[in-house]
């Protein structure tokens, strides 16, 4: 054990990112199982053709914000739209289990 102290910060710095992928990674297959709950035809790959246009372009504003602003910008930004992201999926979620429980 002679980097302890590095070990115990990357298993900090794992957690710090692991813990809001999982919340972030959770709306994309709730879409798909709703897409194949309703039949809708190409579902899958409408969502995946998105989503691959949002990586896309969110990585082109990631490096361009950060040239012009800087990372610590980009890091602050980022978790603020962690933030709204997770509201908003709460927010459908609630939606969605109203609708369930008025059926």
């Amino acid at each position: 054990m002679p980097n302890l102290k590095a070990s115990v910060s990357e298993l900090y710095l794992s957690l710090l990112v692991f813990i809001p992928a999982i919340i972030i990674g959770i709306p994309f297959p709730l879409l798909l199982a709703e897409m194949n709950e309703h039949k809708i035809k190409n579902g899958m790959a409408v969502l995946l053709s998105i989503s691959g246009i949002a990586v896309f372009i969110g990585s082109i504003l990631t490096i361009s914000i950060a040239i012009l602003a800087g990372y610590n910008f980009v890091l602050y930004l980022s978790i603020a739209c962690y933030i709204i992201t997770v509201y908003i999926t709460s927010i459908t979620a609630q939606i969605k289990t109203v609708k369930i429980l008025l059926r």
